[in-house]
């Protein structure tokens, strides 16, 4: 099933937004203060799908879609909200669905693979993204890395860590992280935990 993209309106100059907005993307990845802030991430993303929802050319659209996703994945690592991990996932998948023959495809589906797997610890799913990227990109230049995550998902690789699949208990699962500074010298952090049984 094809994913869900939010949405937003085209770029009026679509090439022109998707150049600063790498440019914006790579500069905030430097900036070591700004780049866990949630805005600018958002608005980042936001840049990146009007791109794509303007369809200048499919390379640019995919690439779009896939810098998109790259965003919410920066803000899941900084959140550490696995709702925003399956968003960063559907975006990669929607690369995928939508530009098939992109050379960013195998990426999409490594990195949904990657999420999955190491972030959701959610086996099945990583193994369905590398099934899918080996079957259809075998000689794509992500393809040894799809192997070797398959490897350790199975338990064949040194260093392969166990992941959790469908019969263990999930962990509590943060909702939402929010934080304030009512003061000079203080900060105050709300954590909201969903524990599933």
């Amino acid at each position: 099933p094809e994913a869900a993209l939010p949405e937003v309106r085209p770029a009026q100059r679509p090439q022109a937004v998707y150049q600063q907005a790498k440019t914006d993307m790579d500069a905030l990845r430097k900036d070591k203060k700004r780049s866990c802030w949630r805005e600018p991430w958002e608005k980042l993303e936001q840049r990146f799908l009007s791109v794509h929802a303007a369809k200048p050319s499919a390379v640019i659209a995919a690439g779009a879609l896939y810098r998109a996703a790259v965003c919410r994945e920066a803000l899941a690592r900084c959140s550490h909200l696995d709702r925003e991990f399956r968003e960063a996932i559907a975006l990669y998948a929607a690369v995928t669905e939508e530009y098939p023959r992109s050379a960013l495809a195998d990426d999409a589906l490594y990195q949904a693979a990657l999420l999955s797997a190491k972030e959701l610890e959610d086996s099945g799913q990583a193994r369905r993204f590398l099934s899918e990227q080996l079957k259809n990109y075998a000689k794509g230049d992500m393809a040894p890395r799809g192997k070797q995550l398959m490897a350790e998902l199975d338990g064949d690789a040194p260093g392969s860590k166990t992941v959790r699949t469908a019969g263990r208990p999930a962990a509590p699962e943060l909702q939402m992280l929010s934080w304030d500074t009512p003061g000079k010298n203080d900060v105050e952090v709300v954590l909201e935990l969903n524990t599933m049984t």
